[in-house]
């Protein structure tokens, strides 16, 4: 009962989390916000961590975590449906993490193809080479005024204990109405 209870709670700091984005960051009340947020998120993460694992249906997660964000249009190409044995919560806040970076990014779609042993999410927002490269150097940085790379050390560490490769690439944006390239993320189940 405890464990549904935090992760209800968890979702609830989620859906601050993304109001709080649509706010000026530099504002003195806004940092003050974030910062009682992000304290009650790392509360509830530690109360909610649990060994109990079962097996997933990845495709079913990921609609369930992309529904949160409701300013993001996220469409699916499914063409199977793999199962992953894990934390049902740390895969939430693993495929959250993606489309909060996606909406930080400035993205307002989110495209993902699931399949045997992938899943890649695309999204319009805005990215570099050079961010990328980071990503890919597996240094711990943050594109977030006093980030510090907790959320991109948190996804590696998600996928080094699953066996997951993750890649990160510079792909044209989904959006073609702007000629620019995005990040695409792409996940090597094995």
């Amino acid at each position: 009962m405890e464990q549904i209870f935090m992760h209800e709670l968890s979702n609830d700091v989620i859906f601050l989390e993304t109001l709080i984005l649509k706010l000026d960051p530099r504002n003195d009340i806004v940092k003050k916000i974030t910062d009682t947020v992000f304290k009650i998120k790392a509360k509830c993460k530690e109360s909610s961590e649990s060994k109990t694992t079962s097996n997933l249906d990845l495709a079913a997660e990921i609609k369930k975590s992309t529904a949160k964000f409701d300013s993001l249009k996220v469409s699916f190409m499914v063409s199977s449906r793999p199962m992953i044995f894990t934390n049902k919560i740390k895969l939430d806040d693993f495929l959250t993490n993606i489309c909060r970076n996606a909406v930080e990014a400035g993205a307002d779609q989110l495209r993902i193809e699931i399949r045997d042993s992938s899943v890649i999410f695309y999204d319009n927002g805005k990215c570099s080479r050079e961010i990328v490269n980071k990503l890919r150097e597996g240094t711990a940085f943050s594109t977030k005024i006093g980030g510090k790379g907790i959320g991109t050390q948190s996804m590696r560490a998600f996928c080094n204990d699953h066996n997951i490769v993750i890649g990160y690439y510079l792909s044209p944006s989904i959006d073609y109405k702007f000629k620019k390239e995005s990040l695409a993320i792409k996940l090597i189940l094995k």
